[in-house]
């Protein structure tokens, strides 16, 4: 019987051996080495070829100070462009002027080996005060998207404002101090050539001739028309000056014949403003015309006697009477004009208080001076006339007081339904009607509620607070009340004076007194009339001179230097300010001042590098780099590969050598 024997089998036969597998890597160490060693050969001596062949680098950084460079603009409005400082008329020039083409450099390498780049010197300090804010947690989302936005902005203009020109010299055909050269005086031939060739610095400013401000104004003008003329043209030299204030080179150019400069100009017209607002500041005094105020005043025409010649004395006085309230009228309108109560009538010096005044007298003493006789001697032209005049405005009046009287009842009765809800019974007596037992009859009075009365009752009917609402109402029934009174008042005045004229006629009194009052009373009636028209012509001559002073202060409205129109009504004469003339002359001279300054900018005497750039640094040579980064991942990442494609490649030849 056979027995068979059993032979345990190799549970890790399937596992990786470790200690073989790094005897095997081990084994490659040679090969690997002498791999990296080659790699590392091969990339000295290439690295060695580059720097062989390598040259410096040659820069020069210039700032651009020319106005308008922020907007790609020169002085002039000509588009600006980096690419300009290196254009063909510029490298023609240097190859040129430094005698190149001894050096066998041809004009195409030059430009080859030139270019230009924008150049923030800023940049390191711009990006650190944003960080700080970009970066804090605590700040918003907001906050962080703005100082992004503003850090944009202040890294784009300051890459505007300044440049980097690089020569390369790759050919090694120049010596270093030739290639130096270069980079320094490219900016300042494009300089040159952007200033006398293409007129970048010449501003196109069209400046007031003397000339023409000489003869601006004329003797066919009104004086108001020639202020406002020449400070058209004060604005116009104002406005030239602080343009030419801007330019680069303005700070230091000086009139030969002054030695003014253009800030001493400024200074100076700023003086003359002052003095040119101050120099209309009699006129309003002097001045006669029909310039009067946008207010309705009645006109010194209605104050003529004859108007009243064929009238009965009495109805006369009551003419006067209402003359003096037109006049009052016409005193009323001018008050709510700012300054009209220190404005004085040129020609008798009253104001507008002493015109009241005098008229509060006329109607105190003249008046009563002249109805007194009339009413207690029963003087007049027709003595059957004036019981009919009394009693028709007697009537008149009553029939006044009577509307208001309605109109008040009318308020009360809104206000009763407010209260009540609509449902309420007023009180108030509507009786309207009333016996006029004067001429014998009846009257019916219709209530005299107009359109403008009732819109006025629903509009306050209409507001929001009770308070206010009820206030409303008593507020206008105390008003229409007080008008009521005044009417009442009138009427019994009228009364008794109809009765003390009733009563003289019913008495005998001497003709010769009456005859000698007659006599007075014609004489002082047209010297009262007169007296009326002249305070209407001093209320005129204030209007005038009021709107003359508003029209002055119009012309200086948009200037800093303005002053309120009750300078242009003081009572002062035109020889204690400067004239208008010599407002003009002045200008005149500044206008040929400035002229000459311009011409002075413009001229070749003045900065043609200082005004458009300015040099940052001397021109440096930039030695190349032994070894840059991109060498430096170049021979770490090829080392790697060297050494993983000898180790694998070893392992792989041993694998098949061990099969064979």
């Amino acid at each position: 019987m056979d027995k068979t024997v059993l032979v345990p089998q190799d549970s890790n036969s399937d596992e990786i051996d470790l200690s073989q597998l790094i005897k095997k890597v081990w084994s490659t160490r040679l090969t690997v080495l002498m791999t990296a060693l080659l790699f590392i050969g091969l990339f000295c001596g290439v690295l060695a070829l580059k720097i062989e062949k390598s040259q410096p680098t040659f820069s020069q950084l210039i700032g651009f100070t020319f106005k308008g460079i922020e907007e790609g603009k020169y002085p002039n409005g000509d588009n600006f462009r980096l690419e300009d400082i290196l254009a063909p008329s510029i490298i023609n020039a240097i190859y040129e002027e430094l005698n190149l083409a001894q050096t066998n450099m041809t004009l195409n390498e030059l430009a080859s080996e030139l270019k230009i780049y924008p150049y923030s010197p800023e940049r390191a300090f711009i990006l650190q005060k944003y960080s700080s804010i970009i970066n804090d947690k605590n700040r918003s989302d907001e906050d962080k998207a703005e100082a992004r936005s503003n850090m944009a902005k202040e890294l784009k203009n300051a890459l505007n404002a300044s440049a980097r020109i690089e020569f390369s010299n790759s050919g090694g055909h120049l010596t270093s101090q030739q290639s130096l050269n270069i980079v320094s005086k490219i900016p300042k031939l494009w300089a040159q050539q952007a200033i006398f060739v293409r007129g970048v610095t010449k501003h196109e400013i069209t400046l007031l001739s003397s000339s023409v401000i000489k003869n601006i104004i004329s003797d066919t003008q009104s004086p108001l028309q020639q202020l406002s003329t020449l400070w058209n043209y004060f604005q116009k030299l104002k406005a030239d000056l602080s343009e030419i204030a801007t330019l680069s080179s303005a700070t230091t150019a000086r009139d030969d014949e002054t030695n003014l400069t253009i800030s001493d100009l400024e200074v100076l017209l700023t003086n003359l403003e002052r003095q040119f607002i101050t120099t209309p500041s009699p006129w309003t005094f002097d001045h006669e015309g029909s310039l009067n105020l946008n207010k309705s005043l009645y006109s010194p025409r209605l104050f003529d006697v004859s108007l009243v010649e064929n009238l009965d004395y009495l109805v006369a006085v009551d003419v006067l009477a209402q003359r003096i309230q037109l006049v009052k009228s016409n005193l009323t309108s001018l008050e709510s004009v700012p300054f009209a109560s220190i404005a004085t009538d040129p020609q008798s010096g009253l104001t507008l208080q002493d015109v009241n005044r005098l008229l509060q007298d006329m109607e105190v003493y003249d008046l009563q001076q002249l109805r007194a006789p009339l009413l207690e001697l029963g003087i007049s032209k027709d003595a059957s006339r004036v019981p009919l005049y009394y009693n028709f405005r007697i009537r008149e009046l009553e029939r006044d007081r009577d509307a208001l009287n309605q109109q008040v009842q009318a308020i009360q009765k809104a206000e009763n339904r407010y209260i009540t809800g609509g449902t309420g019974q007023s009180a108030v007596d509507q009786n309207n009607s009333t016996s006029n037992s004067s001429l014998g009859q009846t009257t019916t009075l219709i209530p005299q509620l107009g359109d403008a009365f009732l819109d006025k009752i629903i509009a306050m009917s209409e507001k929001g607070g009770d308070m206010e609402y009820r206030q409303d109402l008593n507020k206008d029934t105390i008003q229409l009340e007080q008008q009521a009174i005044e009417l009442e008042k009138q009427i019994n005045e009228l009364k008794e004076y109809l009765i003390l004229f009733t009563d003289a006629q019913k008495n005998k009194i001497d003709d010769n007194l009456k005859q000698q009052y007659i006599k007075e009373i014609q004489q002082e009636f047209p010297a009262t009339f007169e007296k009326l028209g002249h305070f209407a012509k001093v209320s005129q001559r204030i209007s005038n001179r009021l709107r003359y002073a508003q029209e002055i202060e119009k012309v200086f409205s948009k200037s800093e230097y303005k002053l309120t129109n009750d300078i242009y009504l003081q009572n002062i004469s035109t020889e204690s300010v400067f004239a208008l003339k010599n407002i003009q002359n002045e200008m005149a001279g500044y206008a040929n001042i400035a002229q000459r300054i311009v011409d002075k900018i413009d001229s070749d005497r003045y900065g043609v590098v200082n005004d458009l750039y300015r040099y940052l640094n001397e021109p440096q040579i930039d030695e190349p780099q032994l070894i840059s980064k991109r060498d430096i991942m170049i021979f770490i990442g090829g080392l790697l590969a060297s050494i993983i494609f000898s180790m694998f490649g070893h392992l792989a030849y041993q694998t098949i050598r061990s099969k064979d």
